[in-house]
């Protein structure tokens, strides 16, 4: 038996308002039985209340990922209900829950607004005389907007549109008014925020970089659909007999925050019936605007959830400083009663002063992060900002009228509501603190786009620190229309040339991002590919990807190398740049990595010239690579002999005896040749290290991992992504588990045990002024995540077999950890993985959904010989196995029983024997 879930168009649940010809159906099958699965479905569609217009027939296979739509053409504005039919293994058949998708405008020659600007508030009216049946709204507002209808916000998105580069693609969003209309007088009231369209000529110039402005002032594009019960119907459109007015919002701005005058308020303007001849006529539009795209599917931002301060204190007289306990990005909800034109100020930072316990905003560079409400002066007044947000853990208020109490604000955690889908915990609490680190850092910086700070005057997508991050993320969240969003700016900002932006939307003009950066045109197609199994956004994305590592290649020296570089191995410890690391090295890597991947990726939608091309590009680029950084035992960009090195570091060898220099010259060889860990990691996670090499190259990693930096990392960002994987495949679980839990710097302990950390950082070290590079909340090193999913709680996937169709369950016993957990609802269903053991027996209980496979290693805990019991039932006793419903041995190891199983649940006893 058989459980069909989570029915979804485009990755989405009944979603309103797609502009895809042919979206995609997908669902999950859950085993109510082990084995249990799927063997066929059939998928109807048809519009509402009038003839199918697809019926894909009886389709036998188990794929319920991804189906595309084969019908007839779809229609815009239109609602479609689609039937799901399932067949079991058995032949039994199972009917899906109703679902159903309506187009939003299909076709460019539909949309008849005009795109409008005036002041910062617009309205319209509107009389319907006869009974509405059906009325939808399609609005994109420029940098930021609000909707109201009839005097009531309409939605519960913020910070709305999508960011975008403007001229090449506006997101609107589409809404179900219908309830809102009413037969007489309707009125619809909009609000528009600067945002990333108009930003402030004050702020371009402060601004460490030039910073784009696609136009004077924010604008509006509307168009509203009303459709009667008599078949007839009408639109309303924005053209410049709209009329605007400035409201109470006298300045925003994303970095330096909102000034609201609540005396400048205009009660009811929103609503019909409202007096505004004095208001003025909106105007049209002179500039070129981009392409409308519905963000229906897409995860707008949302207020999440709120959270109370844990501790007020007063640090100078009038000042009131907030403690939230916990770093993370929105903004606060104040309650105030005060005389009119009394201003309050709220102030956010990340940090406060240990010695005065004053706030301090020094992370936040040149942001003025600082939202300002002046009274009105009529009782208990309520201020949130509207088109802003903010980093932080501390807020600090000043110019109360009054006394404030703990209870006076309330904060508003604000991010892009991706669907949480993943959990993870285990028996070691700096470990369950660095995952939530993670989280907190990841979801603050999903902000339409994958920023790289949420405090300071940046804000930016940085294509390498999303990349970086980008597998941790699917892990816990559901990812898949985020990137393929995020993957399209890239492409909109990639230049004729190939060159990749470094910042996308480009806001910021960064050209040629560093390949460390730029790989990030590679890696999202391959992770949303593998991942999700949609290939689509490789089919988008191919010809990008091909025109970067084309790119790469023009900038090759005479010897195969690609040497320019910007951030390289970002943030090693106690510096920004690579001090160990040339870019060379990681350049030329990347190089190698990019063309590999695009060969594969290509090979897979059946490009095969293209892949055969990169093949080739790929083995010729780690053949120099090799070349001119292998020096036997590391890789380094030195050309020093070791000859040469020995004479640098002879007075050391001179006192030793003979026959211990050459482990001294090897331990120090990383210091004087300009190798490390990322150097040698790098090759040995891409598998070109010759075998005759890997060991020494190995040893090397490791010796500079435990003696000569004494169990602790040192690598950046890029290294550190990589570092775990390479430890694990070649058998190094103790050491990998002892970088993660050291405490002592530099290393993720000594930010949370010694500095108080509820975020992950920018840097390795705790760094507190206005000068450099030192971010509390930033995500590219929470590639750490997919450590705890994949190794501790062992569960990962076969590339082969992309959309965790084969699954593989490979858990690690580490250190002295008793127990890790881990849940993930992938695009096929709940994954689940939870071990605990203790030295007399090694308990795990898995579960698969239907549909899938999983390669099941079974730990031996150590344990030379040992028995494994499945629910009481004998498996394997010493080295001989049962098999047993659902289960296939495959093989021993040294470190594991391994076996076949097909879906359901299953939990196991393992002692020793």
């Amino acid at each position: 038996m058989i459980q069909i879930l989570n029915p979804k168009c485009e990755y989405a649940v009944n979603p309103l308002g797609i502009d895809v010809q042919k979206p995609r159906f997908s669902w999950t099958v859950q085993a109510l039985e082990r084995g249990a699965g799927q063997s066929a479905w059939q998928i109807r569609v048809r519009e509402e209340e009038k003839n199918e217009v697809w019926d894909s027939g009886k389709i036998e296979s188990d794929n319920s990922v991804n189906i595309q739509y084969g019908g007839v053409p779809l229609k815009s504005g239109t609602i479609y209900h689609w039937e799901l039919t399932v067949w079991d293994l058995c032949g039994q058949d199972y009917r899906a829950e109703d679902s159903f998708f309506e187009t939003a405008i299909l076709h460019e020659e539909e949309w008849k607004a005009a795109w409008i600007r005036g002041k910062n508030l617009f309205r319209k009216e509107l009389e319907a005389k006869k009974k509405i049946q059906k009325s939808r709204v399609y609005i994109a507002g420029l940098g930021y907007y609000e909707l109201y209808l009839n005097g009531q916000k309409v939605g519960d998105h913020v910070l709305d549109p999508a960011w975008s580069d403007f001229d090449q693609t506006v997101y609107y969003a589409v809404y179900d008014v219908t309830d809102r209309m009413q037969c007489g007088k309707n009125a619809v009231g909009v609000m528009l925020g600067n945002g990333r369209y108009s930003p402030y000529e004050t702020t371009i110039a402060k601004n460490w970089h030039p910073l784009k402005k696609y136009g004077p002032s924010p604008v509006l594009y509307f168009q509203q659909y009303i459709g009667y019960e008599d078949g007839t119907e009408e639109w309303l459109v924005s053209d410049t007999t709209w009329k605007t007015s400035a409201g109470p919002i006298i300045f925003d701005d994303i970095y330096d925050g909102e000034r609201y005058d609540a005396r400048l308020e205009q009660p009811g303007w929103s609503g019909p019936e409202f007096d505004d001849r004095a208001w003025e006529m909106a105007v049209a539009v002179s500039e070129k605007m981009g392409r409308l795209v519905s963000q229906t599917a897409f995860p707008a931002v949302k207020v999440i959830k709120s959270r109370n301060p844990i501790s007020m204190t007063q640090p100078a007289p009038g000042v009131y400083l907030y403690d939230f306990g916990q770093n993370f990005a929105g903004w606060v909800h104040l309650k105030v009663r005060g005389k009119p034109g009394a201003a309050v100020s709220v102030h956010y930072a990340e940090l406060k002063d240990k010695e005065t316990g004053m706030l301090c905003p020094n992370t936040n560079r040149n942001a003025e992060a600082r939202d300002t409400y002046i009274c009105k002066g009529e009782g208990i007044e309520i201020f949130e900002p509207h088109f802003t947000y903010h980093g932080f853990r501390y807020m600090e208020l000043t110019g109360y009228p009054g006394t404030p109490s703990i209870d006076t604000v309330e904060a508003r955690v604000v991010h892009s509501s991706v669907e949480r889908i993943g959990s993870f915990s285990c028996g070691n609490e700096l470990i369950n603190q660095i995952h939530s680190n993670y989280i907190w850092t990841q979801v603050s910086n999903l902000h339409s786009v994958p920023t790289d700070c949420c405090q300071r005057d940046e804000r930016m997508g940085w294509v390498g620190d999303a990349q970086l991050s980008a597998e941790a993320a699917v892990y816990n969240f559901d990812m898949a229309k985020f990137y393929v969003k995020f993957e399209r700016d890239i492409r909109e900002s990639q230049k004729e040339t190939g060159s990749v932006a470094g910042v996308s939307p480009a806001y910021w003009s960064c050209y040629p991002a560093d390949p460390t950066y730029a790989t990030a045109c590679v890696e999202f197609p391959r992770i949303v590919s593998r991942y999700y199994e949609d290939d689509r956004i490789i089919e988008e994305s191919l010809e990008a990807m091909a025109k970067w590592v084309d790119y790469l290649g023009s900038q090759e020296d005479e010897d195969g190398i690609v040497s320019f570089g910007l951030f390289g191995d970002w943030c090693p410890p106690m510096h920004a740049n690579p001090v160990d690391t040339p870019f060379e090295i990681t350049s030329t890597w990347y190089y190698c990595h990019d063309a590999l991947e695009v060969a594969r990726m290509a090979e897979r939608i059946g490009k095969k010239e293209t892949a055969e091309k990169y093949y080739r590009v790929y083995e010729r680029v780690a053949e120099a690579f090799n070349k001119r950084f292998l020096k036997g035992d590391r890789y380094s960009a030195s050309r020093f002999s070791d000859e040469e090195l020995a004479e640098k570091i002879q007075s050391w060898l001179n006192v030793l005896p003979e026959e211990e220099r050459p482990a001294v010259m090897k331990r120090y060889a990383t210091l004087y040749s300009s190798s490390s860990q990322t150097a040698n990691l790098l090759p040995l996670y891409l598998g070109i290290t010759p075998k005759e090499h890997v060991g020494e190259v190995l040893e090397t990693l490791v010796q500079d991992l435990e003696v000569t930096r004494a169990w602790h990392i040192n690598t950046g960002v890029v290294g550190l992504k990589f570092l775990f994987d390479v430890l694990i495949r070649y058998g190094y679980e103790d050491l990998a588990y002892r970088l993660i839990t050291q405490t002592s710097f530099p290393s993720f302990g000594y930010q949370i045990e010694k500095e108080g950390a509820t975020t992950l950082w920018e840097r390795w070290e705790f760094l507190n002024n206005d000068k450099c590079f030192n971010s509390h909340s930033h995500p590219f090193a929470g590639s750490v995540d997919v450590y705890f999913y994949k190794v501790l709680a062992g569960i990962g996937l076969d590339a082969a077999q992309p959309g965790f169709k084969k699954i593989i369950l490979k858990p690690v016993m580490s250190g002295d950890l008793p127990y890790a957990s881990a849940s993930v609802e992938t695009i096929r269903g709940k994954v689940f993985s939870s071990w605990e053991r203790s030295r007399e027996r090694l308990r795990y209980e898995v579960e698969i959904p239907g549909n899938t496979t999983a390669q099941l290693f079974l730990p031996k805990n150590g344990w030379k010989k040992v028995q494994i019991r499945e629910d009481g039932k004998l498996c394997w006793i010493g080295d001989a196995s049962a098999e047993l419903e659902g289960m296939r041995y495959s093989h021993e190891e040294e470190k594991y029983v391994v076996y076949e199983i097909v879906s359901g649940s299953y939990q196991f006893e393992i002692r020793p024997l």
